[in-house]
């Protein structure tokens, strides 16, 4: 490589000095002349045009001027690395830089004479690299001792340039591992038997390719390494037995010279060495004893080591001692026990029970401290004598666990028959009473003959005035033998019909332990009757009034209906004509025994009467095609007669009714009470009294209780919610229906609602619990308590959870695009969804919702609902309106929606209308939910851009107006929504001058523009703020205080509906003392039975639309 850039120099050399000989060696030359005077000429001289990095050179400028003389050279580098360079006059000494490659450069030299006239000359050059061996060196030990660790270093340098690499290589000795980074060889020296050199050589090469080597010796030392030593025996020792411990010595590098034992610890034994081991006769000790011994090791090289072992000498074992245990155990019961076991020693004893323990059982409650639990056999009072043994290992000890029943605590009864029921049994049906302990049959006492109550079981008709007598048919026990001890006994009496009897333990019974038990009431039962019972009447108030009869199956097994007919007055209801009476034959419908079903006059279309088929409670009586119904009023009768109508099998008259049963013994004596002209109320046979045919069975009520027991035993409702106080106490039902376990309370208005749902994907269908909880905090802000009930929809649970809005019914009902309110349309009403899917004994005490898809025949989008007036029927129809779950905000308005509509809806059942005690609507200071302006936006928020829903509604979009969002809308958290129905607070808003500075006319309320021409302190005259076409007042009145919970006072409150032709008109009917028959009825004007919204706005509609497509 060297030859051949000294041949390239050579041949820039031979060029660069031809160009010189032609011109000086320039690239060229330049030259300018004034007019009149000859340009000087110029040429270059230098010693070479190829110059090795870091030379130095000159170039020299030899000028001339034929008619003058030079006056000035310049000098200027034009192209290349940059040089150092120095120019004086006609000459320029440069210094060439450093490169890695031959590179170019050129200078130019400009020579002026006395006139101005310049030449100029240009130099051009090859920087020629020329590249310089790198220099190494080792550092690091020339010696080392075997297993010491060592690093050898190369230094290495290249004066033109850097290293590039730095490669170790063994040059010399057995082979090692070693490592190499950052020019630093490391390894271990190994571990020889003799001295041992070990070379190694090291290669640098720098950024040229050039490199340099080094080599380095280490003489590796050998170190002797001490030898090691293993000591095996046993661990123990028991004494007299010969023990051997056995040195195992090696040295790795060398031999083992000599092996010594030597005792170190414990009593001092006679040792008797071998060449590796020794022996010696365990000692007797008084306890467990260590003996240590200590083995050293000698190497060819004087190395030593030592090792260690002890072995435990073991004292005689001593076995354990135990106590023998007696333990008192209740009957049935766990007892827990504790052994005293011990072992002079401390080994660890094992207790061991045994296999058999005669059906009781033994559990560890804590193993260290010997505590246990005993659980005898189940029933069981024989004394039981366990045989345990305590063990060590080596030995064991036998004691005794003694056990002893006993029993402190009174029994109980844990199994009767007949037990409390609703289900009458057979006068013949026998009393079993099974206790939780065993019994003293010396105890058992019962009366044998009927009359002054004694004995420890007793049984009476008349609340232990007197009692039956009573046969012991037969006793049980936990063995064939019961002359002692029982655990069953069975009675038996001679029973009347229909009639209640109450079963009795007194404290003179007493079990196997003497204990006595607590006097308690054992059960309670009805026993049935030959036949089925008339047990209700409803009030009549109107001639469309639908009265019906109450019957109840006590016989003990399930009747027919169509073995019965009824017989009662009646009206023609196409022509208000009365009639003494009528026999109506009843359908094919069972009846259950202990149930009870309404027979309803029959009303309605087709759907009603095909949902009355699956309703259990209820049949409609009268033919279908007629209008002959039966019916009363303040007089008459009903009188349940067999199919042929041959035979009565109970009678009821009341008022001045002169009817005569078929049967004549079936009624004796005066009429019953009349029943009063009014809604809600009935004539009830007194629960649980004996069937006397006498007017003392029966007592008037304001309180109906339909297909239910008549356990209403008060008249009064001081909290005015519709419910008997007497009902809304612990322990109490209403017609059976536990109100108090559903949360009802006296002293607190209930407002109790099922609803029920279709079957739908539509969210705007089914009920939202955040919605549901909204209307309840809202109710219970003003004091009232609202009791939704949607079945198993929140918790999925068949148990009744009140806190999750199931109180056992809710259902979810088949869908239908289109449910009108009313009947003898071309679909199924909400009444004939009520009549299938409820409970008919809840409608004096419920609300009924139904969440249904549209009220619109063609099923399109509807009005958001429909609702009666004082009643307690109510549906909301917000099918297809597009609300949705998919975003945040699609989610607030479902909710908001919904809470507000229902309220809405409902409010209407409280006797609320659009204007509050009116039908006066959009009423801008009317602030609630009832208020169509309030009702989806809800209510705006007083001193806080209170006009925002007036402007919406009336001037939408309008820049003048409504131009910032609405406060706490419906697009929100439904926590900031505010629904609610008014206050009355706000004062009249006269429409002939309205003050826009007023607002609303509520306190604290700022300026609201009616006009929406952006200036809100005008006064207007005759302006129609609501837009109905009338200058008039608006007024504002308090709903809270209007609220009417007793719906069932109210007709609307009474009825499955009305019909489709309904002309709001009924007959109101007069009592006349000289007939049986009621005076001719007269016209009395009604309210509209019921509201049903109007359209939603295509505004709200398009809103909806809009947030679902976003």
């Amino acid at each position: 490589m060297v030859k051949n850039n000294i041949n390239k120099w050579l041949s820039l050399l031979f060029l660069s000095l031809l160009i010189t000989g032609c011109g000086g060696g320039g690239e060229g030359s330049d030259s300018t002349t004034p007019s009149g005077n000859a340009a000087p000429s110029v040429t270059l001289s230098v010693s070479s045009n190829v110059i090795a990095s870091n030379q130095s050179f000159t170039i020299t400028a030899l000028a001339s001027d034929s008619d003058g003389q030079i006056a000035s050279y310049q000098w200027q580098q034009l192209s290349g690395p940059e040089f150092t360079f120095t120019s004086n006059g006609n000459t320029l000494t440069a210094t060439a830089p450093s490169v890695t490659t031959d590179t170019t450069f050129s200078f130019s030299v400009t020579v002026t004479d006395n006139l101005g006239a310049t030449a100029q000359q240009v130099f051009s050059g090859i920087i020629t690299s020329q590249n310089n061996a790198p220099t190494v060196n080792i550092t690091g030990p020339s010696s080392a001792l075997a297993n010491a660790q060592v690093s050898l270093v190369a230094n290495a340098q290249d004066t033109d340039g850097t290293i590039s690499n730095i490669n170790w290589i063994q040059s010399a000795g057995d082979n090692v591992e070693f490592t190499q980074a950052d020019g630093v060889l490391s390894f271990t020296a190994p571990n020889v038997s003799e001295n041992t050199t070990l070379g190694f050589s090291v290669t640098v090469t720098d950024n040229a390719g050039k490199s340099a080597q080094a080599s380095k010796t280490v003489l590796i030392n050998q170190v002797n390494s001490a030898p090691t030593v293993i000591v095996t025996g046993p661990e123990e020792a028991e004494k007299g037995v010969s023990v051997t411990l056995v040195a195992d010595a090696q040295d790795s590098d060398g031999s083992i010279n000599s092996i010594t034992w030597q005792q170190i610890n414990g009593p001092v034994v006679e040792l008797i060495q071998a060449e590796t081991s020794i022996s010696f006769n365990a000692p007797t000790v008084a306890q467990n004893t260590n003996v240590t011994f200590v083995v050293t090791v000698t190497d060819d090289d004087n190395a030593t080591n030592n090792a260690q072992k002890t072995v435990m000498i073991l004292a005689p074992n001593n076995p354990p001692t135990a106590d023998d245990v007696s333990i008192s155990v209740q009957y049935n019961q766990a007892t827990e026990f504790s052994l005293v076991v011990s072992d002079a020693d401390n080994d660890s004893v094992q207790i061991d029970f045994g296999d058999d323990l005669n059906g009781a059982q033994i559990s560890v409650i804590d193993a260290q401290a010997l505590r246990f639990s005993y659980t005898p056999p189940a029933n069981s009072i024989t004394p039981q004598s366990y045989t345990l043994t305590a063990t060590d290992t080596k030995d064991t000890t036998e004691f005794v666990l003694s056990i002893t029943v006993i029993d402190s605590t009174p029994a109980t009864i844990s199994n009767v028959t007949p037990q409390n029921s609703n289900e009458p049994v057979f006068v013949d049906s026998p009393v079993s009473i099974t206790f939780s302990d065993i019994m003293l049959v010396s105890t058992l006492a019962v009366n044998s003959s009927n009359g002054t109550c004694t004995g420890s079981i007793q049984v009476s008709a008349d609340n232990f005035t007197t009692c039956l007598a009573l046969t012991i048919e037969s006793l049980s026990g936990t063995t064939s033998d019961t002359s002692t001890y029982f655990h069953t006994v069975n009675l038996s009496a001679s029973f009347d019909e229909d009639t209640q009897y109450i079963v009795r333990v007194t404290a003179d019974l007493a079990n196997f332990d003497s204990t006595t038990i607590l006097a308690q009431t054992a059960t309670s039962f009805t026993t049935s009757s030959q036949n089925i019972k008339i047990t209700e009447l409803s009030s009549v108030q109107f001639s469309n009034d639908l009265p019906w009869v109450e019957l109840y199956n006590g016989t003990g097994a399930t009747v027919n209906l169509q073995d019965y007919s009824l017989k009662a007055r009646s009206i023609n209801m196409s022509d208000s004509t009365l009639s003494d009476e009528q026999v109506f034959a009843l359908p094919d419908k069972e009846l259950l025994n202990g149930a009870y079903i309404i027979l309803q006059s029959r009303f309605g279309d087709d759907f009603l009467a095909s949902a009355s088929l699956n309703n259990t409670k209820l049949v409609l009586v009268g033919n279908a095609n007629d209008q002959i119904r039966p019916y009363w009023y303040i007089n008459g009768f009903a009188e349940l007669l067999n199919s042929a109508s041959t035979q009565t099998i109970d009678f009821v008259k009341f008022g001045n009714s002169t009817q005569e049963p078929v049967t004549v013994s079936q009624w004796q004596g005066e009429n019953a009470a009349q029943i009063l002209p009014e809604q809600g109320a009935s004539l009830k046979r007194t629960l649980g009294a004996t069937d006397t045919n006498q007017n003392t069975d029966w007592n008037y009520s304001v309180f109906n209780s339909p297909a239910g027991p008549n356990d209403i035993t008060c008249s009064i409702d001081d909290d005015k919610d519709g419910i008997p106080d007497c009902a809304e106490v612990e322990g109490a039902t209403f017609a059976g229906l536990p109100l108090y376990e559903w949360g009802a309370r006296t002293s607190q208005k209930d407002i109790f609602i099922e609803i029920d749902y279709m079957d739908s994907s539509d969210v705007g269908i089914t009920p939202h619990r955040t919605a549901l909880e909204k209307i309840v905090s809202v109710f219970a802000n003003k004091g009232y308590t609202v009791h939704f009930d949607v079945g198993d929809l929140f918790d999925q649970n068949s148990d009744i959870a009140p806190e999750n809005f199931d109180l056992g019914g809710g259902n979810v009902v088949p869908f239908n695009s289109y449910t009108p309110f009313e009947y003898d349309l071309s679909s199924p009403n909400l009444f004939a969804y009520k009549m299938e899917y409820t409970d008919i004994t809840r409608r004096p005490i419920f609300h009924y919702l139904l969440m249904a898809s549209s009220g619109n025949e063609d099923g399109s989008i509807s009005g958001s609902g429909i609702a009666e007036i004082s009643g307690n029927d109510l549906m909301v129809t917000m099918g297809g309106w597009g609300l949705t779950l998919d975003t945040q905000t699609a989610t607030n308005v479902t909710y908001n929606y919904q809470a507000s509509t229902i309220f809405h809806e409902l409010g209407h059942n409280l006797g609320l209308y659009h204007g509050g005690d009116e039908e006066v609507n959009f009423k801008p200071n009317h602030l609630s939910s009832m208020n169509y302006l309030y009702q989806l936006a809800g209510l705006s928020t007083i001193g806080n851009n209170e006009g925002d829903r007036y402007y919406e509604r009336f001037y939408p979009g309008n820049v003048s107006c409504d131009i910032t969002p609405n406060t706490n809308s419906h697009l929100g958290s439904t926590d900031d929504f505010i629904i609610d129905y008014s206050s009355g607070s706000s004062a009249d808003l006269n429409e002939s001058t309205i003050l826009e500075g007023q607002g609303l006319n509520r306190n604290g309320s700022l300026p609201v523009d009616f006009n929406c021409n952006a200036i809100n302190t005008e006064s207007l005259t005759s302006f129609d703020t609501n837009q109905d076409n009338t200058i008039s007042i608006l007024s504002d009145v308090d709903e809270w205080n209007m609220l009417n919970l007793q719906f069932y006072m109210q007709s609307a409150g009474n009825r499955f509906g009305v019909p489709n032709t309904n002309n709001s008109k009924v007959y109101n009917l007069q009592s006349n003392l000289q007939s049986n028959l009621q005076s001719s009825p007269t016209y009395i004007e009604t309210l509209p039975s019921y509201i049903k919204e109007a359209q939603p706005s295509s505004a709200i509609i398009a809103e909806l639309k809009a947030i679902k497509e976003h």
